[in-house]
């Protein structure tokens, strides 16, 4: 069974109980469908014990019997289906973070995550579980009611807990009723459908989040994170090729949960200033979790549309960008709304794609089926964008633009193998045009079972980096 890249309990973007339940109001609805599973307590809201049962979870010591209760549901979730995977929580980094030992940081945060690739999450804890999933319209409720009945089955076995839904306000069987649950999910996907629609752009040009090809995914923001280190060194390695930014004032637009603001931040310095531009508060507010984890305090984060931008013109030392032509397809638009930010002198940096060195060695014909289904997508769009990016910086103005490029060998069990069943998820509305349900499927567990095999590594779509200083 493969894992997904390590996280830790403050990557998590569910925020607090407390905060959960505020977003139970008629007049707010949550982006995901929140389930609940524990014991009732006569008289009080399940809601508030909930939060009560995470402050007293915090709290205890642990217990090695609860542990192995636990253990064995997890073990019992992912016999049932090869799509679910536990994510791998860094004890290293939460000990660092909070200044404790690793003992102390498993002793702390113990909890046990699973992802199902459909969307589906679920959270043992020593007290309670949490099973949630997002308002995809791609859902089919049906299924979903018959997945959470042998989850929640399997979790009450050993536990006795029961299955509260905060939508329905209510104990519920998932067979029972299935007709109510199915009502409540069709309510949140409309009210979700309704925010795409209120921030769509179609006749007006702005770019609203929905716009851009891979946005709106739970996986993505996971990938983002993953992405933003694996490709780091090289962006270091641009940025000394520039010389120092010690005091200067940098852009990275569509930053997402991480992007360049690290690096950025330490190539300006104290003295300097980092914005953060993305169309999605969502990934904004990611992003401000990990400056605060990392401590960063010289980046600022906008919400900001890259075609109708708010941020002052020629205010920037450098503007860097990366992957954002071929999701969004409009290159010279892009480039052109860049260019406006750049100050006289200043530097512009594009990073995109050409996925021809997308590979797996021994070959892997599902895994390398889905790439050349996703290749496919984004021909329809900015295509192998990183071809093009000499072109796109001399029509605005960079006389001589500088280019790079670069290929990451992964080793065997390396997370970013994992991308294009990443990718698949958070496309599957586009690649359904193009195979069946069942032939996705089917590809899906083919290309896990092929990565899950010992020995199995890949090199990477090539990034190309293109660069370089724009006049008055």
């Amino acid at each position: 069974m493969t894992s997904h890249p390590p996280t830790s309990p403050r990557d998590t973007t569910h925020g607090s109980s407390r905060e959960r339940q505020s977003r139970y109001s008629h007049t707010v609805r949550p982006l995901s469908y929140d389930l609940y599973m524990l014991s009732p307590q006569p008289g009080e809201d399940p809601m508030e014990t909930v939060e009560l049962l995470e402050e007293r979870e915090e709290a205890a010591a642990p217990d090695p019997v609860i542990a192995e209760r636990n253990r064995r549901i997890a073990d019992a979730l992912l016999a049932t289906t090869s799509n679910y995977t536990e994510s791998e929580i860094e004890f290293d980094v939460i000990a660092e973070q909070n200044g404790i030992s690793v003992e102390e940081a498993r002793a702390k945060h113990r909890c046990i995550e699973l992802t199902e690739d459909g969307g589906v999450q679920i959270t043992l804890s020593d007290e309670h579980a949490w099973i949630n999933f997002p308002y995809w319209d791609s859902l089919d409720p049906k299924h979903l009611a018959d997945e959470i009945a042998t989850a929640s089955q399997l979790i009450a076995l050993p536990t006795g807990w029961q299955l509260y839904d905060p939508q329905l306000e209510k104990f519920i069987d998932p067979a029972r009723d299935a007709n109510e649950f199915a009502e409540a999910f069709g309510v949140g996907v409309a009210h979700v459908q309704r925010i795409a629609a209120e921030r769509s752009s179609a006749d007006t040009g702005v770019m609203s989040h929905e716009d851009y090809l891979l946005a709106n995914q739970p996986t993505e923001l996971e990938r983002l994170r993953l992405q933003s280190l694996v490709w780091e060194p090289t962006g270091r390695e641009l940025l000394s090729k520039l010389g120092g930014g010690s005091g200067g004032r940098a852009l990275d637009v569509g930053c997402g949960a991480m992007g360049w603001l690290r690096i950025l931040s330490d190539w300006v310095g104290a003295s300097g200033q980092v914005v953060g531009a993305d169309i999605d508060e969502n990934m904004l507010n990611a992003a401000r979790s990990f400056l605060e984890e990392d401590e960063i305090t010289n980046v600022e984060l906008v919400v900001d549309d890259l075609f109708e931008s708010k941020l002052e013109p020629h205010s920037f030392d450098l503007v860097h960008a990366r992957y954002q032509i071929a999701p969004l397809g409009r290159g010279s638009e892009q480039v052109a709304s860049h260019r406006r930010l750049v100050k006289p002198g200043g530097s512009l940096v594009l990073e995109e794609w050409d996925l021809a060195s997308w590979h797996f060695n021994p070959p892997a014909p599902a895994a390398e089926r889905l790439i050349r289904l996703l290749s496919e997508i984004f021909a329809g769009l900015g295509g192998e964008a990183g071809r093009g990016l000499r072109e796109l910086l001399r029509d605005v103005g960079v006389e001589e633009p500088e280019i790079d490029a670069h290929v990451i060998a992964l080793k065997p069990g390396h997370p970013y193998l994992r991308l294009p069943l990443q990718f698949s998820v958070a496309l599957e509305a586009r690649l359904l045009e193009a195979v069946s349900e069942d032939e996705l499927a089917s590809l899906r567990n083919e290309a896990e079972a092929e990565l899950a095999e010992a020995g199995r590594w890949g090199t990477t779509f090539t990034l190309i980096q293109g660069w370089g200083r724009l006049g008055g």
